[in-house]
């Protein structure tokens, strides 16, 4: 999966699952001029179980490379996810695990956030 990731946002949806990622690159400049690089991967796999109304996000930070002159080691990651479609519009959650946003170092490794619904604040099918 981090072979063919590639440079632009995707989704993959399974019966019960997520998935996305994103590559971000930096490019160091020293009086205009490139002097070094850096990049790093975040992907991000939702799950949830079978009958459950919680959905466990695990974010993995990957791949982190540098070269030349850089200050990689100084970069903060911010990280935040957010719902941005709920049915019906009024649903209320709770999250667990890891809050966001959060910032994480160069380096760091992944996390797990969770998100609950309860019962009983959709529409009855009909």
């Amino acid at each position: 999966m981090r072979k063919g990731l590639g440079s632009k946002k995707f989704f993959v949806r399974l019966r019960f699952a997520v998935c996305s990622g994103e590559i971000f690159k930096q490019v160091w400049l020293k009086q205009g001029r490139p002097v070094g690089r850096s990049s790093y991967k975040v992907m991000t796999v939702g799950t949830a179980a079978k009958n459950s109304r919680t959905i466990t996000v695990t974010y993995h930070l990957t791949d982190f490379s540098s070269s030349g002159v850089h200050n990689a080691f100084g970069l903060g990651i911010n990280i935040n996810g957010k719902i941005e479609k709920s049915w019906p519009s009024r649903v209320n959650y709770k999250y667990g695990g890891v809050r966001l946003p959060i910032r994480k170092g160069w380096g760091d490794s992944g996390f797990r956030h969770t998100v609950y619904a309860a019962a009983g604040q959709g529409v009855p099918d009909g």
